[in-house]
């Protein structure tokens, strides 16, 4: 040691912002040998050269007549190597790039990995998952859904067709049902009295022997056999 001077070495540690935070991550991973050999497994799977494509027409040019991309098995499987890593699925761009070019920084024109959109079906219904990098902060998540609210919505709307847009809990269902049950009879069998001027009437009286509610009035019975019916045709 000279005299008078210190040799212990401080890294600069920087703030870094989001984008840079999350390339150190993937980079960290990346650098791993059992990583870039599961990189040469994945490629052979998918038909990608093992150095992966030299340019944007030889990727545009396999992605034309492959049988794998963006397919479901090819999602898990990146899913799959991700979580091998511990990285959450939102770093799949970063894969993908690294897995095509090799090239382990982002492009620009991706989207930001600490929160994406992703459609998975559920117990075969397809629904909108929000995934979400823990080392996103809550400003993160909030910046991700106001940016992102048209592409919301527009999935939303997608993924709810054929779905009623508002959900009302039906009451007296045993109830409605019966009524419904009894208007599909013909008046005979329904066994009137002599001053029940018409089905309703008498649909009303049953309901009332066999529920003991308030006797309902003939518009209202309409009312629900009106519902039932549209119940059953959605």
């Amino acid at each position: 040691m000279f005299e008078g001077t210190s040799f212990i070495h401080i890294r600069n540690y920087q703030i870094m912002n989001k984008k840079d935070k999350e390339e150190e991550i993937f980079y960290r991973v990346y650098i791993k040998d059992s990583f870039k050999k599961d990189l040469i497994s994945r490629r052979e799977m998918f038909g990608i050269p093992i150095a992966g494509f030299r340019s944007e027409n030889e990727f545009n040019l396999w992605k034309e007549i492959s049988i794998h991309y963006n397919t479901e098995v090819f999602v898990d499987v990146i899913c799959a190597t991700l979580r091998k890593y511990k990285l959450p699925a939102t770093y799949h761009e970063y894969f993908e790039n690294t897995l095509f070019f090799n090239d382990c920084k982002t492009k620009s024109s991706f989207r930001n990995t600490l929160c994406s959109l992703y459609v998975k079906n559920d117990a075969l219904v397809d629904r909108l998952h929000i995934i979400v990098n823990p080392y996103a902060k809550t400003k993160d998540i909030i910046d991700f859904i106001n940016d992102n609210r048209k592409k919301i919505k527009k999935i939303q709307n997608d993924l709810s067709e054929g779905f009623p847009k508002t959900l009302r809990k039906i009451e007296n269902k045993d109830r409605d049902e019966f009524i419904y049950e009894l208007s599909m009879k013909c008046k005979k069998d329904l066994k009137p009295k002599p001053e029940e001027e018409n089905g309703y009437i008498t649909i009303a009286r049953l309901v009332y022997e066999n529920y003991g509610d308030p006797r309902l009035s003939s518009d209202k019975v309409k009312s629900i056999i009106r519902e039932q019916k549209k119940y059953r045709r959605k």
